[in-house]
């Protein structure tokens, strides 16, 4: 997980501290956002999403904060003292909370963190990692297998996409899928894309790997603000290489809801 922000690292080691400590999904959602853990806890492991998002709603605020658990990395005061804040974020605004970037209030259409709990896919299925308690359980796992590894690092930088390929090469492995967001607008104006198609093309793939990214704004292909695209990362390496990417605009045309 590949970020050139710091606080991402720093906000997913508050989640891995958070799986570490919980039992179930309603013990994770109720130290993330500072709430009382009801003392049937095992009773509400089989219980559909909806009624822990209505006991969420009614529960007391706790009178002690969970806390940081198993850093796995040095951290520095001001790293701990920004985990906190991430924390605090949470448990002041709860299921309200919503992103919004430094300096800016929320844009109007941005979801908020019950829109994305509650959220269903296409046929309305509920998708969130929290809709099963197998679902939270595989995430919890992945966790404690430190099979979610951030990475504080530009996706056209030089050195750690590069590092990341050789270590999947070593373990013999190849990339299924690349996310990456709507970050290829920002390499586009940077006239950055050049080195992060190398990097791509030095990680071991199949015909089936993936590219999937965000397509916002204006150039999102639904009827949203946001939706998801794909496209194989063989296609998007050959478009690059016949000259079909000559804008941001053009990948997004080349991608596929």
């Amino acid at each position: 997980m590949v970020d050139v922000r710091r606080g991402n690292l720093l906000e997913h080691l508050l989640f891995r501290s958070l799986f570490a400590q919980s039992r179930n999904r309603l013990e994770y959602l109720c130290h993330l956002l500072g709430k009382v853990t009801p003392e049937d806890l095992a009773g509400w492991d089989d219980r559909p999403l909806p009624e822990l998002v209505k006991y969420l709603d009614s529960a007391p605020r706790a009178a002690t904060i969970a806390p940081l658990k198993d850093p796995a990395i040095p951290l520095s005061t001001d790293d701990r003292k920004a985990i906190a804040g991430f924390h605090k974020r949470f448990i002041a605004d709860g299921l309200d909370l919503r992103f919004n970037s430094h300096g800016r209030e929320p844009r109007p259409y941005y979801p908020r963190l019950r829109n994305l709990v509650l959220a269903t896919d296409t046929a309305g299925k509920p998708a969130s990692y929290l809709a099963r308690e197998e679902d939270f359980r595989y995430v919890q796992l992945m966790h404690r297998e430190n099979r979610i590894v951030p990475v504080v690092a530009n996706l056209a930088g030089e050195k750690s996409l590069r590092a990341i390929a050789d270590f999947v090469r070593k373990e013999k492995l190849t990339v299924s899928a690349i996310y990456t967001s709507n970050v290829e607008q920002y390499l586009y104006r940077g006239r950055e894309l050049v080195q992060f198609v190398a990097n791509l093309q030095s990680f071991p793939t199949t015909p089936q790997s993936l590219m999937i990214r965000s397509g916002m704004g204006p150039y999102a292909r639904g009827n949203t603000y946001s939706d998801q695209l794909t496209q194989p990362l063989e296609s998007f390496l050959a478009d690059w290489k016949a000259g079909r990417l000559r804008s941001y605009p053009d990948i997004i045309q080349a991608s596929r809801p």
